[in-house]
């Protein structure tokens, strides 16, 4: 009985921690939109060019992403010198607050 509610209070002890270190990590904002930032901006593009533009898009790293007047995410991808291929960059604007995409094209 006793080995038992250690183990119970072992468990629950780990459970708690995880859950503290989750809150700990970073509280969101409304004013931080639902794009706080450049890393999220360039993974949520790539989402999205994966499904438009297919695999290929992967050769345009890296992605770059600047904010516009703290309102729109505008992603781009990199034409890589030397590369083997037909084409250009993708091209994405994104709403930094509500996450809606404004634009998106490929150059050629």
């Amino acid at each position: 009985m006793r080995r038992n509610l250690i183990k119970i209070l072992v468990i629950v002890t780990i459970l708690l921690s995880g859950c503290q270190q989750k809150n700990a990590a970073r509280e969101w904002k409304e004013s931080d939109g639902l794009i706080p930032d450049s890393t999220t901006a360039v993974k949520i593009a790539e989402i999205i060019w994966l499904n438009v533009y297919g695999e290929n898009v992967l050769d345009t790293k890296p992605y770059k992403a600047k904010l516009i007047d703290n309102k729109v995410w505008i992603v781009e991808g990199t034409l890589n010198k030397g590369a083997d291929y037909d084409g250009g960059t993708p091209y994405l604007e994104i709403q930094k607050d509500n996450c809606k995409v404004i634009g998106i094209s490929h150059s050629k």
